[in-house]
């Protein structure tokens, strides 16, 4: 399962789950803690092709407002 939990530092506890299925390979806050971006992973299977599977993978940046998830 692949996930991006923000955790609040003073209570240890996770403030929000932002994402929650596909692959993540990058994360980054926006300097004023307001927004985060995220590289996703995507696969469509109705776009897998015989031999290659090239065309059902594709790559999304996703981007959060961390007052309103």
């Amino acid at each position: 399962r692949h996930l991006i939990k923000v955790w609040d530092a003073k209570t240890g506890k996770v403030a929000r789950t932002l994402f929650d299925g596909k692959i993540v390979s990058g994360v980054a806050f926006s300097p004023d803690g307001r927004h985060v971006a995220a590289v996703v992973s995507t696969f469509d299977p109705a776009k897998n092709q015989p031999g290659d599977v090239r065309p059902a993978f594709g790559t999304e940046v996703v981007v959060w407002d961390m007052t309103t998830g």
